[in-house]
């Protein structure tokens, strides 16, 4: 019983501190988070470059994601608007791992519908935001929400 409890316990601590650090894959790492957006949206952070706008519920697929690596954020309570840098394969190493092209800046808008608009340049971002009387939306660091 004190063995089962005492691996048990170290199990758990462990899982706990690894988090995202080293190669371990278990549980969330102190710095991930996942914060409500409106209209059944979410913030997701799962690591330092899996940060992503996602549906509350249901599946992540193609047409219903603001894929990763979400930079810049605002909203307010009809729109979403985003900035993004896509990620590529780290050209360092060879091990899968993908890192943010910091090149490529792709600007997305989450309509009341739900519908995502994006990937739109920046030219394209700012037709659409005026379009959408969205004037009052400002873009923020990710790192002002965590």
């Amino acid at each position: 019983m004190r063995f089962r409890l005492l691996v048990t316990t170290t199990i758990m601590v462990t899982l706990l501190l690894s988090g995202c650090s080293g190669e371990l894959k278990f549980g969330p790492g102190m710095q991930d988070f996942d914060r409500e957006l409106p209209n059944d949206f979410r913030l997701f952070k799962a690591s330092a470059h899996e940060m992503m706008i996602v549906p509350k519920e249901g599946t992540f697929e193609e047409n219903n994601t603001i894929p990763s690596k979400v930079i810049k954020l605002g909203w307010n309570k009809n729109y979403i608007i985003a900035v993004q840098h896509p990620l590529k394969e780290n050209p360092e190493k060879n091990n899968g791992v993908e890192i943010p092209d910091k090149k490529v800046e792709n600007y997305w808008i989450i309509k009341p519908s739900k519908e995502i608009v994006g990937p739109l340049s920046k030219k394209e971002f700012t037709r659409y935001k005026d379009k959408f009387e969205l004037g009052d939306l400002e873009l923020k660091k990710i790192s002002e929400y965590d």
